[in-house]
Parts: C-alpha cells; sequence; structure tokens
C-alpha cells in the first residue's frame, strides 16, 4: 500500500478555497463539483483534498453551526487564519481570492468555469470598491494650540 504524503497548503491557495467556500452551498462542497475540479486542478491538487478544505472551512463558519453543521474538525490554525482574515475585511480578501483564481486560470490558458445554471458572469465582479474613510479635521488648528502651549 501506498503512503500519501500531505502538502501543506499555502496562504494563496488557502484564500483561493475560503473564496470558492463563500460561492457555494454547502451540498455542492464535493468532488464531483465542477467548479472543485477546476480549482484543484489549477491548484496542482485532487477535488477531494479542495473539498475537504472547503468543509474545513464550513467548521469556523457560525452560520453553518446554527444550522446544526459542524463541518470537518480537521481545520488548521493557517486555515482559522484565512478564515479571520475575510471575516476582518470581507470585500478585500474576495477581491484578493478572486486575483489569484483568475491568475493561476490566465497562467494555464483556462477561461474561468461559469455554471450554465448561473448568472454569474467574470465581467460581473467589480474591480473596484468604494470606500468611506474618517477623517479628522482642524490638525493644524490642534497642533498650533499645542505648539502654542509649550
Amino acid at each position: 500500500m501506498s503512503q500519501t504524503t500531505r502538502v501543506p497548503w499555502s496562504r494563496g491557495e488557502l484564500v483561493i478555497a475560503c473564496g470558492l467556500y463563500f460561492t457555494l452551498p454547502f451540498g455542492q462542497m464535493h468532488a464531483r463539483n465542477p467548479k472543485i475540479i477546476e480549482v484543484a486542478q489549477l491548484l496542482g491538487r485532487t477535488p477531494s483534498s479542495v473539498a475537504m478544505k472547503l468543509v474545513n472551512f464550513a467548521s469556523l463558519d457560525p452560520e453553518q453551526q446554527v444550522r446544526g453543521i459542524r463541518g470537518l474538525a480537521s481545520h488548521s490554525r493557517a486555515d482559522e487564519r484565512v478564515w479571520s482574515e475575510f471575516k476582518v475585511n470581507w470585500d478585500q480578501m474576495t477581491l484578493l481570492s478572486e486575483a489569484k483564481l483568475q491568475a493561476l486560470q490566465t497562467k494555464s490558458g483556462r477561461k474561468p468555469y461559469v455554471d450554465a445554471d448561473s448568472s454569474y458572469q467574470t465581467e460581473d465582479v467589480p474591480t473596484e470598491a468604494e470606500r468611506m474613510v474618517k477623517a479628522r479635521t482642524m490638525q493644524g488648528f490642534f497642533r498650533k494650540v499645542v505648539l502654542a502651549a509649550h
């Protein structure tokens, strides 16, 4: 019997997998799903390993826990860190995940997989995000007051 060596997941691979997690319903996180097969091929992994990683992320998802879905308890600290990054900075992480996936697709010469039943197209993905920034005004005034007091 041959022994399989586990290859650690890189942060970039985890970012792609976590981004994929948020695009699939829990019931579609299996090795026969065409999206999972494509991502697995791009990452040089098996569809089973990608599906298992998605279910690892499910174990961190409070929404799945509320539904009574526990996922796999074998998630890693790296999984937790990437999950936390998505939780804290959703916009940036989803764009990063998509950019990394598109870079792999471009490198491999593949066109992105689009589900025939889905209205999602890569052209629909925003490449820019609007942000509101809170900035303190009148800093010059406060600095002059502080300097004059000394």
